[in-house]
């Protein structure tokens, strides 16, 4: 399937800015050093490898696509000369023409004339046993799916005057362990090492700007270190997916964007640091990168979207900037090790599912800017306690459900409207306080039972009573208190010399974090305000005083 998959596209591109060739002379043979190949003259009076059936290719019995069909492929060791005679002239050998060796599988080594400037789409493909390959020096462009699938072929140095290499150039070279580049080099193009699933070590030239899609995609043995140089500004979609053993990575300032998917299932990946230019994490950057650990986030990042770190079963440390505006569906499904997100203010909008599963999370402060909680957004979660903000007015279908710790919510003034499974699957739900004088529309389903005490403000008891669906539960209360959501946790916390001091707190583990939600050594912390956790109790804010 992957072997017609190149077919079709190297048929697609043949005519192609380097397929093009304007042969001013019918195919002819030569033989040298006991192996006949076949050439044509271009317009430029240069000899190009072509062959025998240049330009097309001819179907053979058992259905595959050849361009030596009928005709003896060469075997062995190839040595192209560096010119050959044609009709009382002689003409140098400066290009290897499009399929000119494609699917010649007993091929185990080729000597280039010297004069070599060009390698066409598809020359070598599939040349399954060639093992080395000298480019020359005058080599400037290496076409599409040049040396493709030629899996014995073990490493390759790229010459200094090549400007171009195009896509999927050494794709599936599945023993390829070695690549130079040269610097001049500005693009690694689509797939131009996808599946090569030995290459261990490539150099990365400071000339570099943009890194395609597909680039390394499942090159499980690239790393474990992988440095890129300060110019590049792009890595595309897939570039880096199911690179499975790299450990560490170093984004450069220089860098813009990253496309969907481009570290998905990075498996060694264990901590990375987003660069100040980036803007957006686009779907599945991170997604099933299970030994990530710690991601750091620059301010400026204002949207992190779908599946960005779904599956990160280890991340444990991750900072949410104050820029950041949108997280998206599923953005941290399955974080098992996460166990505290506060979101800053000015995120506007969550996606469904965006922390369902997340095991160990005990701790969620949402955005107050939020209007809306979307569907799963908390599934599965360790919250024993939950307070939704002011401002949201809708609270969609199992967005608390399966949170088997949790016991109490507090819902805001603004809520209108609940759908429906609120709190299915083994929520635990005992105290359920509504700041909303008008009773929210709700489904009779949103609740497993109606054994549950629920707290009204003041004076809306009897509406409550009457409803439909609230006046089923079997105790409402009024709370009249004029410190509604005050607790008492026995606790004392103050600050002393630039640090924070719980009293009362013996056996308990104490974290402090600023307001962005990043983690802070609590030792010599300048004026402002904190969230410290104590066990499993969030305070909200500590104002520290020198």
């Amino acid at each position: 399937m992957k072997k017609l998959f190149f077919i079709a596209t190297v048929m697609l591109l043949a005519s192609g800015p380097l397929g093009s060739l304007k042969a001013q002379d019918s195919v002819f043979s030569y033989t040298h050093q006991g192996t006949t190949l076949y050439y044509i003259i271009n317009d430029r009076a240069e000899a190009v490898v072509v062959p025998p059936l240049h330009p097309n290719m001819r179907q053979a019995p058992n259905g595959d696509y050849s361009t030596w069909y009928g005709y003896t492929q060469p075997t062995g060791a190839v040595a192209i000369p560096d010119t050959v005679p044609y009709n009382g002239g002689t003409y140098p050998v400066k290009r290897i023409g499009v399929n000119a060796f494609f699917n010649c599988n007993a091929i185990t080594s080729v000597a280039l004339p010297v004069g070599t400037e060009q390698i066409d789409v598809s020359a070598f493909l599939s040349c399954s046993s060639m093992q080395d390959i000298t480019l020359p020096t005058a080599l400037q462009k290496i076409g599409h799916s040049a040396f493709g699938e030629c899996s014995s072929l073990t490493a390759i140095n790229i010459p200094e005057n090549v400007v171009l290499i195009d896509s999927a150039a050494f794709a599936m070279c599945s023993q390829l362990q070695t690549v130079t580049l040269p610097d001049g080099i500005q693009t690694i193009r689509w797939a131009t090492f996808a599946n090569c699933t030995n290459l261990r070590s490539i150099n990365f030239p400071s000339s570099l700007t943009t890194i395609e899609d597909f680039a390394f995609n499942g090159d499980n043995m690239l790393g474990p270190t992988i440095e890129l140089p300060n110019g590049l500004t792009s890595i595309g979609s897939v570039a880096f997916s199911d690179c499975s053993s790299i450990v560490n990575i170093t984004l450069p300032e220089s860098l813009n964007f990253i496309d969907e998917g481009a570290f998905y299932q990075c498996s060694g990946l264990q901590s990375i640091t987003i660069p100040q230019g980036v803007t957006t994490l686009e779907n599945n950057v991170f997604g099933g990168c299970t030994q990530l650990q710690s991601v750091t986030l620059p301010e400026g990042l204002t949207a992190i979207y779908e599946q960005t770190f779904a599956n990160c079963s280890s991340l444990h440390d991750i900072n949410l900037p104050q820029t950041l505006t949108y997280v998206g569906q599923w953005t941290f499904y399955n974080c098992a090790a996460l166990d505290t997100m506060i979101f800053p203010n000015n995120v506007l909008g969550m996606g469904s599912a965006a922390l369902a599963l997340c095991s160990s999370l005990n701790y969620c402060r949402l955005p107050e800017r939020l209007n809306r909680v979307e569907g799963w957004l908390l599934y599965g979660t360790a919250l024993e306690e939950l307070v939704v903000p002011d401002n949201v007015t809708y609270i969609d279908e199992q967005a608390f459900a399966g949170c088997t710790l949790l016991h109490k919510v507090t819902l805001p003034a603004s809520l209108t409207t609940i759908a429906d499974s609120l709190f299915i699957d083994g929520t635990p739900l005992d105290t359920l306080i509504l700041r909303c004088q008008e009773p929210p529309t709700v489904p009779a389903n949103a609740f497993p039972d109606f054994n549950v005490t629920l707290i009204v403000p003041c004076g809306t008891e009897e509406a409550y009573r009457q409803h439909a669906v609230w006046g089923q539960f079997t105790t409402i209360v009024e709370n009249c208190n004029a410190i509604d959501g005050a607790e008492s946790h026995n606790l004392k916390v103050y600050s002393r010399n630039g640090h924070i001091v719980v009293e009362g707190a013996a056996g308990e583990e104490v974290q402090v974090y600023d307001m962005s939600g990043r983690k802070v050594a609590n030792n010599n912390l300048p004026i402002g305000a904190y969230m410290v956790k104590v066990g499993d109790k969030m305070f909200k804010t500590i104002t520290l005083k020198q």
